[in-house]
């Protein structure tokens, strides 16, 4: 059961960084966090 929920999180951590997404490790300072790659563009 642990394998699939660990594929699971994997395939989806994979699809936001592809999506943009930054994964930002926790340090003594900060804790960890998200961030996009680029801005969003306002064609709107």
């Amino acid at each position: 059961m642990l394998r699939g929920i660990t594929d699971t999180i994997w395939k989806i951590r994979k699809a936001l960084e592809e999506a943009g997404i930054i994964f930002i490790e926790g340090d003594d300072s900060t804790g960890p966090g998200v961030r996009l790659s680029k801005p969003i563009s306002d064609n709107g």
